[in-house]
């Protein structure tokens, strides 16, 4: 289901459900921690999208990141300052979140795609760092929102990067695109 007309990259408050068909397909061949994780990538979300007392964007984001573990839930700042965070998947790491416009940004595939608004407003870009294994990864995504198939709906680029066991550099992209399904509770 496509977001409501009145949605905006201001205020992406809402409850959401991966589509899997409007999804580009996760890799088969990702190295750990990803190929653990990509059957059920990001199924459900939840974004509170609000500005607190002083002004500060702030996105407190619950998604379920595989079936057998907890959510991962947290607040994110918006404000391009690290900060450590304890995944219950991913373990320590390090994360940051901004707004820019999509013309900063180096990957094509993190600035292509978005509705003239979102563009206008910039997306929200967040890196995340860690280590599984001893290796060590990074995640860059845009979120914002997307025509697709004629319909305005949420959804994430996300770009990772890191060391397969083999010790061989590797980088995928995937494109998380989202059904609304109503307000948060």
């Amino acid at each position: 289901m496509a977001v409501p007309e009145s949605y905006t990259m201001l205020d992406l408050t809402g409850r959401f459900e991966r589509n899997a068909a409007l999804s580009s397909a996760p890799e088969i061949t990702m190295p750990p921690p990803w190929k653990d994780i990509a059957p059920s990538v990001w199924r459900d979300l939840a974004i509170n999208h609000f500005k607190d007392d002083d002004g500060q964007e702030r996105l407190w984001l619950s998604q379920l990141l595989r079936r057998d573990a907890p959510p991962t839930e947290g607040e994110w700042i918006v404000d391009w300052q690290e900060r450590k965070k304890e995944n219950p998947v991913l373990g320590p790491i390090i994360g940051q979140m901004r707004r820019v416009k999509t013309a900063e940004l180096d990957a094509h595939f993190l600035r292509a795609g978005w509705t003239p608004d979102t563009r206008r407003h910039g997306v929200l870009q967040r890196i995340i760092r860690g280590t599984w294994s001893g290796r060590d990864w990074s995640l860059t995504e845009t979120f914002g929102i997307e025509e697709v198939d004629g319909a305005r709906h949420l959804a994430r680029h996300v770009r990772t990067m890191g060391k397969g066991e083999d010790g061989h550099e590797y980088f995928f992209n995937w494109r998380v695109v989202y059904d609304y399904v109503g307000e948060i509770d």
